[in-house]
């Protein structure tokens, strides 16, 4: 089902980049829609206003939507190249990564070797500083900028790798590979 859809699309005269663009608006609706729901859902049942972080809530979310679509672009690319069975990537990276990258514990709690592998990955600093701001330190900018730069070399990278991957599905004909 998901191999027919990606030929309609890409029957039409639709660029890469509108495609892309699409996808970032449909996501930002899922991801609107969502946190509203979860919104409703803590402040109802836990009686915990997630907006008591403040407005540095905005930046770390910022932060946490661009690694979400590195994360998509580099999946979507694998996808594009060896087909739908390559799926399962999309389930078992976040997996691999969650426990690296401080989302449950602080980077202190890892072992020490792997402190730079954990620095690396953008979403280590978010949620080492959110939990510095909700401990009541003021909000990390050096750490914000740190992340934002990593985010950015990140996406450039994983665009790259998406664009070379549909190109090269192109050139071999391999789109209708995505169906199986």
């Amino acid at each position: 089902m998901f191999g027919r859809k990606i030929l309609n699309i890409f029957v039409t005269p639709l660029r890469l980049s509108e495609f892309f663009i699409a996808s970032v608006i449909l996501g930002i609706i899922k991801i609107i829609i969502t946190c509203a729901i979860l919104f409703i859902i803590t402040l109802g049942l836990y009686h915990y206003n997630i907006f008591s972080i403040g407005i540095s809530l905005i930046p770390y979310l910022f932060n946490l939507f661009l690694f979400g679509m590195v994360i998509a672009l580099f999946i979507n690319g694998v996808i594009v190249r060896y087909g739908t069975s390559a799926q399962v990537l999309a389930f078992g990276l976040i997996f691999i990564i969650q426990p690296i990258c401080a989302v449950f514990y602080p980077v202190s709690a890892l072992p020490t070797f792997i402190h730079p592998l954990s620095y690396a990955i953008p979403v280590t600093h978010v949620f080492e500083s959110m939990r510095a701001t909700i401990a009541g330190a003021p909000f990390d900018w050096q750490s914000f900028f740190v992340t934002t730069i990593l985010n950015v070399i990140y996406f450039i990278l994983a665009w790259l790798f998406f664009k070379k991957m549909f190109a090269n599905v192109k050139k071999k004909g391999l789109l209708l590979k995505v169906q199986n």
